[in-house]
């Protein structure tokens, strides 16, 4: 009789069992690299679901990549996901949202995407524009036993994704069944941001020096360039830079960096939202010597410095018009004046 009653129990309760819990997924993770192992920072990576949502993350210095279970994030969190747009490909211009799936309602229990029922999802790396080549593709996280997301996983690794510099697309077969000729590639450029960093007085109508650090991923060959400095002013560019030559850092293998002055808006035309982007252009090493700027070996990205006046204590600095909410990306510069 008690093992009956138990029987019928067990029954009920899977009868109760809320649909919601298929929602649930594990945490995410991989690595992004080259072909020879050396891991890439700073690297988009965008995960795509069944129903088409959408959410990224970045790589760290060590090329490696994270995602949160989503279903079990505060909603605040994924709020603050929604409203965050992010510059995936480095172009300078934010395009993307960090994720697009619109907060659901506060009366849900269980938020929706990125979860069992969204088999299969798809993981990938997002090329960074001026880069030739491509990233390996991982298979998908599929809907068939031993490769799909489920919450009976403790966690899911994704396969190593590749930074080729050489690889291109297979070429397609025309009409009359041939293929189009060869097309020759250059090997990429590839370089990171590393950092950038702020001095002088942050005021209104002050010139404050801006300096950005940046990596080259094959210093052997290829080296940073040069950069261009760009100011937008609520989304439209207002000042630009000439091209600055960069500088190699002395005994970095690979790193450089460039400064440029710019001097800060005043007067009643002055309040608005800001953004100083740096781009990073690279080049193929020639037998030229690069004069080395500094003995300090900087670190990896992303680092930020802010150095503010003495005597200071907050960047709240403009006489009329203060400066307020500054943020620094490893090439980005984002602040207020009210």
């Amino acid at each position: 009789m008690i093992k009956k009653i138990l029987l019928i129990l067990l029954f009920l309760a899977a009868l109760f069992i809320p649909d919601k819990v298929e929602a649930y997924a594990p945490p995410v993770w991989g690595y992004v690299k080259t072909k020879t192992g050396v891991p890439i920072g700073g690297i988009a990576v965008k995960w795509e679901d069944s129903e088409n949502n959408i959410r990224y993350t970045f790589t760290n210095p060590d090329g490696y990549f994270f995602y949160s279970s989503y279903s079990l994030l505060p909603r605040e969190k994924r709020e603050q996901m929604y409203q965050t747009m992010i510059d995936t490909d480095h172009d300078g211009v934010p395009e993307s949202r960090e994720c697009n799936v619109i907060p659901e309602g506060r009366e849900k229990d269980v938020p929706d995407g990125f979860g069992c029922r969204q088999n299969p999802h798809k993981i990938t790396a997002v090329m960074p524009k001026n880069w030739t080549g491509g990233f390996s593709v991982p298979p998908p996280f599929e809907a068939i036993p031993g490769n799909k997301l489920n919450n009976s996983m403790a966690e899911a690794k994704v396969v190593d994704i590749i930074y080729d510099p050489n690889y291109r697309p297979p070429p397609s077969v025309t009409a009359t069944g041939t293929r189009p000729p060869n097309i020759t590639v250059t090997p990429a450029s590839a370089c990171n941001c590393e950092n950038m960093t702020v001095s002088d007085n942050l005021r209104t109508g002050e010139q404050i020096t801006i300096t950005t650090r940046a990596r080259s991923l094959f210093p052997d060959t290829t080296k940073v360039g040069y950069m261009i400095y760009r100011v937008f002013k609520n989304g439209v560019e207002i000042a630009k830079s000439k091209t600055i030559p960069a500088s190699e850092i002395f005994n970095s293998y690979g790193r450089y960096e460039t400064s440029w002055k710019y001097r800060l808006p005043q007067g009643k035309d002055s309040p608005g939202n800001y953004h100083i982007s740096a781009q990073i252009v690279c080049a193929k090493k020639t037998a030229s010597i690069i004069k080395p700027v500094s003995a300090q070996d900087y670190g990896l990205f992303p680092s930020v410095t802010v150095i503010a006046p003495s005597g200071v204590n907050s960047l709240q600095l403009g006489t009329f018009h203060p400066i307020a909410s500054l943020k620094l990306g490893c090439k980005d510069m984002y602040f207020t004046i009210r």
